[in-house]
């Protein structure tokens, strides 16, 4: 009766399956999967659960008159009890043991369950079963005490520093115990530094400020359209004073000096745009998708980059999975698997899809791309690039390259193993290309200036001591006219400016605080504006300053 049962259940399960594949949405893919390899489990438990009582299926009704269906009751009852045991002690009691402590946690849990399902077959005493799960909970109790104590011993209580900031992700708020006293510009030398006007936006806020020198705010741009609570990406002021701005996986909108708004494009935009000569934008995209490697069903979460008109008309959108998929190792894409059938990682993706709308998010296991830059080359460089190639930044690949775009193949690249979850490549005049390189794994952060047809590193710009420096997320840098380089180090919520001798000429920290809780909110990104005098709008003065 259980095989059959096990054969309709998987039967069921694969044409759901198929189905799934053929509808294309990926929630819907996600949990016929998830209830396929359910099945699949499921049947492969009948079958050893068969197998087991086929070799002591005679001598356990001889000896104590078990039947086979009480047999198999009692084996799906090891089965979760083991499954569902280890679970609950790896991720509780275990959590914070070290290796050694939660492999013998996991043997206990193995024995114990059979030491229950033995004593269930044969009808044991009470008084057995009693001891037996006394010992296991007094073994429990002191592996996970002996195993704190020895897994504490080697560690600080207190986080380290750089640990904190990685584990932080995409946040709006930061760690700022060490300097809450500093608010605006800190420092400032004027024969030195740029002038310019900075624009800024703070995570997660629905604001973009303009400040001088001083750090005083000459101009806010605030959205007043429903539903948009932050403008937390890249923001570009035109001359004639109107804003584009992308609000984080929601739109790209047009506002005016004033802030109302002149258009809005509804999609999932994030990190980056740029503008045309032509006034066409090139903005980066993603959606859920479900792409096939070597026949295989993968869903993932697709960057793209939309061509969108000058009046915010989506002209056409290109895939950049498909530029780079033989970039993805398999193992990658395995990955993603079993990140999905972790319990946690499935409530996220149906409350995601529940809020939201979508199923895959930015750094969750789908995020296999994370494509964080986009620029139009404006000039031929032989060797490199030509006039309207893109230059594009994938964090998650450690690439950045150059796209030929009518072939739509990469005609340059840089990811020997030099960058480390980048942002924010840009083209200097030099033909030289200057980018924010993260430093996620090697624990701090630096800006490099790169010769594209030698692929040497020609500047670069580190702290002393190097770890003074780290951004493990977002950040980005700007050449500036007088060969300074601003700096934006995101989760730090600081801005700097440097000489090409590696001299702070202009620092500024986000006044946006928390006193008590010591936390900062984190910039995204500053952009100093090279000809502020240039910018025609209402604001304006007789005398051309900016109100």
């Amino acid at each position: 009766m259980l095989t059959k049962v096990a054969v309709v259940f998987l039967a069921l399960a694969g044409f759901g399956y198929i189905a799934a594949v053929f509808v294309g949405d990926v929630l819907v893919y996600i949990v016929c999967f998830s209830v396929l390899v359910a099945a699949v489990l499921f049947g492969l438990l009948v079958a050893i659960s068969n197998l087991l009582w086929r070799f002591s299926g005679g001598f356990l009704g001889r000896k104590y008159k078990v039947k086979k269906c009480y047999f198999n009751l009692v084996f799906f009852a090891w089965a979760v009890l083991f499954l569902i045991g280890a679970r609950i002690l790896n991720k509780s009691l275990l959590a914070d043991v070290s290796a050694p402590f939660e492999f013998l946690g996991n043997g206990m849990i193995f024995t114990f369950s059979i030491f229950l399902a033995w004593n269930l077959i044969r009808r044991g005493k009470a008084r057995t079963i009693f001891a037996g799960s006394a010992i296991f909970i007094l073994f429990v109790g002191a592996l996970t005490f002996v195993g704190s104590i020895t897994s504490g011993s080697g560690k600080s209580w207190k986080v380290d520093s750089t640990d904190a900031l990685k584990s932080l992700g995409y946040v709006a708020w930061v760690p700022a115990e060490d300097n809450i006293e500093k608010r605006g510009v800190i420092q400032y030398e004027r024969t030195l530094a740029f002038e310019g006007f900075n624009l800024y936006n703070s995570w997660a806020l629905p604001e973009v400020y303009l400040i001088d020198m001083q750090g005083n705010v000459v101009h806010k741009w605030a959205t007043s359209v429903k539903g948009i609570d932050n403008l937390r990406h890249h923001a570009e002021i035109r001359e004639n004073g109107d804003l584009l701005v992308v609000a984080g996986d929601q739109m790209l909108m047009k506002l005016d000096w004033n802030s109302n708004i002149k258009w809005k494009t509804r999609m999932r935009a994030h990190h980056d745009f740029c503008v045309g000569r032509n006034g066409e934008i090139y903005a980066i995209g993603r959606d859920d998708r479900l792409v096939f490697r070597r026949g295989v069903p993968v869903p993932i979460l697709d960057d793209y980059v939309a061509v969108i008109s000058p009046d915010g008309t989506i002209l056409k959108k290109i895939s950049v999975y498909e530029l780079v998929k033989e970039h993805i190792s398999l193992q990658r894409l395995i990955e993603i698997y079993r990140w999905i059938l972790s319990y946690e990682n499935m409530k996220k993706i149906f409350k995601l899809k529940a809020e939201r709308g979508y199923s895959c998010k930015s750094d969750s296991g789908f995020d296999i791309l994370h494509t964080n830059s986009i620029k139009i080359m404006d000039r031929d460089i032989e060797g490199f690039c030509k006039k309207g190639d893109w230059l594009i930044s994938i964090r998650e690949l450690d690439f950045i390259g150059i796209l030929d775009v009518g072939k739509k193949e990469f005609v340059w690249q840089w990811n020997e193993g030099e960058l480390d979850r980048q942002h924010y490549p840009t083209l200097l005049e030099n033909g030289n290309v200057l980018v924010f390189d993260n430093g996620v794994h090697r624990n701090f952060s630096r800006v490099i200036e790169l010769d594209p047809l030698s692929k040497k590193v020609v500047w670069e710009y580190k702290a002393e001591p190097r770890e003074d420096f780290f951004a493990p997320w977002m950040g980005s840098c700007q050449r500036l006219p007088n060969g300074n380089t601003l700096i934006t180090e995101s989760t730090k919520g600081r801005v700097f400016e440097v000489t090409r001798e590696g001299e702070v000429v202009w620092d500024f920290y986000n006044p946006d605080i928390k006193t008590k809780r010591k936390k900062r909110r984190s910039i995204y990104r500053m952009i100093r504006a090279a000809k502020p005098e240039s910018y025609v709008h209402p604001a304006r003065s007789c005398s051309g300053d900016v109100r």
